[in-house]
This record gives structure tokens, C-alpha cells and sequence, in this order.
């Protein structure tokens, strides 16, 4: 009996981490070129997840986009010519109480 090909979701789901992700990476180039008003329908549509897949791992708008620039401002720190500084001392200045 043939098996069916799970769906781009049931796929997603089982690899839960690599979704988030790409959430994440495609939310950031998303608000990077349209700030704040940048569309979770086309992160989602742009991810091939849904918007309600998108809650469930950031639980708001914006905590994707926190979390968007927590990922640009560490991007960015790694960059930086005092990045071999100690940074175990530095502040996360993006980094949400409520995560």
C-alpha cells in the first residue's frame, strides 16, 4: 500500500527547531525591510508555515519581533572588532523577561 507524503506542516512539526528557525531568519529580513508593520501572513507565507504556527512558537507579533532584533543585535556584536571582549558580562539590551 502506498504511503502518503506528510504535508509541509506534519514535516515542520516534526522538526520543530529548524522551524523556528526559519521563522526567525525570514521575520528578520521581513521587518529589516518594513519594520514593525512587517506581515506575519507573509512570514508565514514566505516560511510555508501558518500565522498560528508562528504564535505558537513566539506568542505575539512582538515577541518575533524581539526576537528578530535579539538575533540582529547578536549577529551585529559577533561582527564587531570588540566582539573578543568578555561578553559574559554585557547585558542582552533585546532580550525579553517574558521568554
Amino acid at each position: 500500500m502506498d504511503q502518503q507524503k506528510p504535508s509541509v506542516v506534519q514535516r515542520r512539526l516534526r522538526d520543530p527547531e529548524r522551524t523556528k528557525e526559519e521563522i526567525l531568519v525570514v521575520s528578520t529580513q521581513e521587518f529589516a525591510s518594513v519594520a514593525l508593520p512587517g506581515r506575519v501572513d507573509e512570514i508565514a507565507n514566505q516560511t510555508r508555515t501558518t500565522k498560528r504556527m508562528i504564535y505558537y512558537y513566539f506568542g505575539s507579533k512582538e515577541r518575533l519581533y524581539t526576537a528578530a532584533l535579539q538575533r540582529a543585535y547578536e549577529t551585529f556584536v559577533s561582527w564587531s572588532p570588540t566582539s573578543r571582549l568578555n561578553t559574559s558580562t554585557r547585558s542582552r539590551p533585546f532580550a525579553s523577561s517574558r521568554s
